[in-house]
């Protein structure tokens, strides 16, 4: 299905990125993903060395970790960025704690009532601005 933003942006799905320069932080996942797509990579040791570099017109395009660059566009990048497409490879995030403490089932419990209570969406929906 194509969507408007497919006309308004060059790049809307994942096939789009094939042939174009593309940076993304040097040993993530989304180095493998752009690979598989045929995109021209310019890995960094830094996300903020990618965000230069997007708005210089030195690359046409960053993918990353989708929080941190829903972040950035909706903050820093805000008027200059903006994220577009959908996740290539959903990964979860966590929470580390060492074995056996008794933070876990605290951090467990909080994060089910947050989104039982709607305030994970709304957190969500206040730093990433989507939903």
């Amino acid at each position: 299905n194509m969507t408007a933003d497919h006309f308004t942006y060059q790049l809307s799905i994942p096939r789009d990125l094939r042939g174009k320069t593309v940076a993304t932080v040097a040993g993530t996942t989304s180095v493998a993903v752009l690979n598989s797509y045929g995109a021209n990579i310019n890995a960094v040791t830094d996300i903020d060395d990618a965000y230069a570099m997007l708005i210089a017109g030195q690359v046409d395009a960053i993918v990353y970790d989708a929080p941190t660059l829903q972040y950035y566009a909706k903050n820093a990048g805000s008027g200059k960025v903006v994220a577009v497409g959908s996740v290539f490879a959903n990964q979860s995030y966590g929470v580390a704690v060492p074995q056996d403490s008794d933070l876990r089932k605290a951090i467990d419990a909080s994060i089910l009532k947050m989104k039982e209570n709607g305030v994970y969406d709304a957190l969500y929906q206040k730093y990433f601005g989507i939903e």
